[in-house]
């Protein structure tokens, strides 16, 4: 393919920090593989041989143990790593391009993207116009809204995406998250309606963050510290260097306003400058793990997930049945998912929840729609409920929580009782 594919896999997990304190975002435990695994079957599906990935510097060593234990994703991989020094997707684009040598457009996807989509049309939306931005839109996901999170109760923000387009081309004229507004008004440039007679606002889409970035737009990342969020701001950027006039050569940062004013006329540009263009798909899964709400919707359903998204070759057993200890009465549910090496004491009950890696389980202990990540403990007589429980946690004797999220590393004393807390 024309295209050089780069998966962004630098992140902190900033929002979901209860998660990510001890595992990177790009291997949080998701069914039985990591994250990242996801948007490399995504490639591979989608005709890709190889792809660059970014790489925190502080996580390098274990992400890359990971890929290489990967022997169901056939597709070669570069690495290419950045500091943690608050630096954003535009950053990291800009080191990918300037340490790559890349020559051809970039198909950037970020690395927790689950999605078993075709880029088949997105590709021809972005050769028919000659476009120097391609983004592609789904639907959000109704089912997130009836998710429950667990830890304190607050005002649910779904991260949704509001898109101005021309329904007839396709012609991207407007962006927003929802996350960028304090209130429930939804503001516009008047430019947009100067120059458009079709306009149609979607207020119901999630930006599932595949771009094709054109190579010519490289002069955007030469200037270093110049953009640090990609969505954040060189999307609008090049959203509002459409509006450029079209008889001048005024500097493309001058206001698009302003410049009509001056010359009484203002419409896009031609069609080989900044043209921005946005595909929305309508079948297919496609949902991003940038959040505990959707970490725990995805985590809670893939037993049904992994098969849509997963390669033919790959193996999945919701149960390790072959290393699963488990002592006389326990008792658990056909929904349930359990990784490797897990000792379940007697007398236990688990119902409808997610057990990671080298868990251990007491005796006489209820589990209930629960999410138990890797190397946690959970001893004797304890009784959790739709309860998030973190990497190498410990849940002492007789513990009763309910809907809580209990951060790695940390111990819960002896008999604790709690609701709706985050610890």
């Amino acid at each position: 393919m024309e295209f050089q594919a780069v998966i962004l896999a630098g992140g902190k997990g900033s929002r979901m920090t209860d998660l990510t304190s001890r595992c990177p975002k790009a291997l949080l435990p998701l069914g039985p593989r990591p994250l990242i695994w996801y948007p490399l079957v995504f490639l591979y599906k989608n005709g890709f041989k190889d792809c660059i990935i970014v790489l925190p510097a502080n996580h390098k060593t274990e992400i890359v143990a990971a890929l290489n234990s990967f022997d169901d994703v056939q597709i070669k991989w570069k690495d290419v790593v950045v500091q943690d020094d608050g630096s954003g997707t535009a950053d990291a684009l800009r080191h990918v391009i300037h340490s790559c040598d890349v020559k051809v457009d970039l198909l950037v996807v970020s690395c927790d993207l689950l999605t078993n989509v075709s880029l088949e049309q997105l590709i021809a939306l972005h050769y028919a116009g000659n476009s120097k931005l391609s983004a592609l839109f789904t639907p959000f996901p109704t089912n997130l809204r009836t998710t429950d999170v667990p830890g304190p109760k607050s005002k649910k923000k779904l991260d949704r995406d509001f898109l101005g387009m021309d329904p007839i081309t396709n012609r991207m004229l407007f962006m927003a998250s929802e996350a960028d507004f304090d209130d429930d008004v939804l503001t516009f440039n008047k430019y947009i309606f100067a120059h458009s007679s079709r306009f149609v606002i979607h207020s119901n889409l999630l930006d599932s963050h595949i771009y094709i970035v054109s190579r010519s737009l490289n002069e955007i990342w030469t200037k270093e510290g110049t953009y640090n969020s990609f969505k954040g701001e060189v999307v609008p950027l090049l959203t509002k260097r459409q509006f450029q006039n079209k008889t001048t050569d005024k500097s493309r940062d001058a206001d698009p306003i302003e410049m009509s004013s001056s010359t009484g006329k203002m419409g896009f540009v031609r069609e080989s400058d900044y043209g921005c263009y946005a595909h929305l798909i309508s079948k297919g899964l496609c949902l991003r793990i940038n959040n505990l709400m959707t970490y725990c919707y995805a985590t809670r359903h893939m037993a049904r997930l992994f098969p849509v998204l997963a390669p033919s070759n790959a193996i999945f057993a919701p149960i390790e049945f072959d290393t699963l200890q488990r002592g006389d009465g326990t008792t658990i549910s056909t929904d349930c998912l359990i990784a490797k090496n897990v000792h379940l004491g007697s007398k236990t009950t688990v119902k409808s929840s997610v057990i990671g890696q080298d868990c251990k389980v007491g005796s006489e202990v209820k589990l209930t729609n629960c999410i138990v990540m890797d190397k946690a403990t959970i001893k004797d007589g304890c009784n959790l409920q739709g309860c998030v429980v973190g990497r190498d946690v410990t849940v002492d004797h007789s513990c009763h929580l309910k809907d809580c999220v209990i951060s790695a590393d940390q111990v819960q004393e002896i008999g604790r009782a709690s609701c709706r807390e985050r610890v």
